[in-house]
Order: C-alpha cells, then sequence, then structure tokens
C-alpha cells in the first residue's frame, strides 16, 4: 500500500526512528535479544512505567 500523502520532515520521529535502528544493532537485530534487553531495563527503571489501564481510565472519565 502506497501512501500518497506528502511527508514533511519531523525530527522527533527521525530521532526515534534512529534510537530504534541504534538499539536493534545493539542487539544484532536478534529480536530475543532485544526484549531481554527491554524486560532488563524495565525491571531496572519501574518508576518508568505506566500502567495503561490507569492511563486508559484517566481519559475516559467524563
Amino acid at each position: 500500500m502506497t501512501d500518497k500523502r506528502k511527508s514533511y520532515p519531523d525530527p522527533l520521529i527521525d530521532e526515534v526512528r534512529e534510537r530504534r535502528r541504534q538499539l536493534w544493532a545493539d542487539y544484532g537485530n536478534d529480536l530475543d535479544k532485544v526484549y531481554a534487553a527491554i524486560q532488563r531495563l524495565q525491571a531496572e527503571h519501574p518508576e518508568k512505567l505506566t500502567d495503561p489501564r490507569k492511563s486508559r481510565k484517566a481519559n475516559t472519565k467524563k
């Protein structure tokens, strides 16, 4: 599927994509290694995680 919309430069999106490429390269493009690294980082920094159930509830209150 081809997107015909004009693409505009977005430095934030470019940074996220570059970080993703670097993350994969750091772990040899191995899904198991990337997954293990993400789990390790989440365990080391639980304060940086959010609970999507809480976020969803907060966004649906009227």
